[in-house]
């Protein structure tokens, strides 16, 4: 197994235990959207882990059977009280696989890193956003930030997208920096910034709150996330489609 395989498995393993990390947590998710290859590794350990689960199940409880059947014969006057044990053993049986297939239900449901991997792709950048101002080289330092933006390179976009929300207060700004943030694992910077562009500006809402309940999702906010579905859902927009799909995923 090479050095960065293990290295992999390593930080999948420490994820499927559940590592509150947010490091942990941003770093899957940014390779599960950028790697197919470590999507499918990840989406492998966790079915081989609730492949085991269930073969521990199926185990214990073919045991339990066999230790049922090899109980003696009880004479007629220790029957009543022997129909109580068996009758009690059954039910904690038949709890035992409730709770148990509860717990892999809740397994098999998606993580919320999975679907912000599964749903979420930055916002095509709209090369028609200028300053208001009209400055040359301004506009100028924005087409760099722009360019950064769509051939990736969302450090240096959100370095220029910054600088100029600070100087010429235009909300789109706003709303490309969030999308940077999203894509970087900056989830409340993201969140901060698309409540005040959907605050302040009429454009772009309904994207808005599509990549806010993403920002909500990834942090683990999942009521607040649905709140924002339920609204783009119930508004029949471009959005309401891919809203109603993933509040499906989510209940």
């Amino acid at each position: 197994m090479t050095d960065k395989r293990e290295s992999d498995l390593m930080l999948i393993e420490r994820y499927l235990d559940g590592d509150p990390d947010v490091d942990t947590v941003n770093e899957i998710a940014r390779r599960m959207e950028s790697d197919k290859h470590f999507k499918n590794l990840v989406e492998r350990e966790r079915e081989l882990r609730l492949g085991i689960e269930y073969a521990s199940l199926k185990n214990a409880y073919d045991e339990l059977q066999e230790l049922e059947a090899s109980l003696p014969d009880y004479s007629l006057s220790e029957r009543s009280n022997a129909k109580i044990y068996r009758y009690a053993g059954i039910a904690a049986i038949i709890a035992l696989l409730i709770v148990s297939g509860i717990f892999l239900l809740k397994k098999e449901q998606q993580d919320p890193a999975d679907l912000f991997a599964e749903y979420f792709e930055p916002a095509s950048y709209d090369f028609s956003v200028r300053l208001r101002n009209g400055n040359s080289t301004e506009d100028i330092e924005v087409a760099r930030g722009a360019q950064a933006y769509k051939n990736g390179d969302y450090t240096a976009a959100i370095v220029v997208f910054e600088k100029m929300i600070a100087e010429s207060k235009s909300p789109m700004f706003l709303y490309y920096l969030a999308n940077a943030q999203l894509a970087e694992g900056n989830f409340q910077g993201a969140e901060a910034n698309l409540l005040k562009f959907i605050e302040i500006s009429e454009d772009y809402r309904h994207e808005a709150h599509w990549y806010l309940s993403l920002a909500y999702l990834q942090q683990g906010q999942t009521e607040k996330a649905k709140e924002q579905l339920q609204h783009l859902d119930a508004e029949r927009g471009d959005f309401s489609g891919k809203a109603a799909e993933l509040l499906k995923k989510l209940e």
